[in-house]
């Protein structure tokens, strides 16, 4: 689907997914702070409340994700090499969310094991490495963005004093 979008649009378009990376950044705090609540209370964990969270979050998250996606498309016909980064960025932040998801039931697991559980720890180690990775390659994403943003604001500031 190949839209017209002026270069004006496409910094309207970079804003609204800065606002969006914004977005899913507080969702994950909220998440995380929302899990870190839940193994505090254990060993009577409230799971009815957790699993509203994990599902509002879940919600948040999806909405976001197809905000993002619909920018990305929208962006493409204009500079590909950019739609390019975001749907990169966009694969990083669903491997993000599974090991996410993944590390907190394994926190939870070694959690209710009082034993000292060392393949676990070793898994939950591999874990954060994993998160590590894809978190600097999701900021080198938002980086990129980032200067894409900049060097469009400069070419629309550029046109307009040719303009006057």
């Amino acid at each position: 689907m190949a839209l017209d979008v002026a270069e004006g649009d496409v910094i309207y378009l970079l804003q609204k997914f800065k606002a969006l990376q914004e977005e899913r950044i507080y969702t994950y705090n909220v998440f995380h702070e929302g899990h870190k609540l839940y193994l505090a209370s254990a060993p009577n964990y409230n799971f009815p409340q957790f699993r509203q969270l994990v599902h509002d979050v879940t919600q948040e998250f999806r909405r976001i994700s197809e905000g993002i996606i619909e920018l990305e498309e929208r962006i493409r016909p204009i500079d590909p090499k950019l739609a390019s980064v975001i749907q990169h960025l966009q694969e990083a932040e669903k491997t993000k969310l599974r090991v996410t998801a993944r590390k907190q039931l394994a926190e939870q697991r070694l959690q209710d094991s009082p034993e000292v559980n060392h393949e676990l720890a070793n898994e939950l180690a591999m874990m954060r490495k994993t998160l590590i990775t894809v978190t600097q390659t999701i900021v080198d994403c938002c980086e990129e963005v980032k200067y894409a943003l900049q060097e469009y604001m400069n070419q629309d500031r550029a046109s307009v004093d040719l303009e006057t």
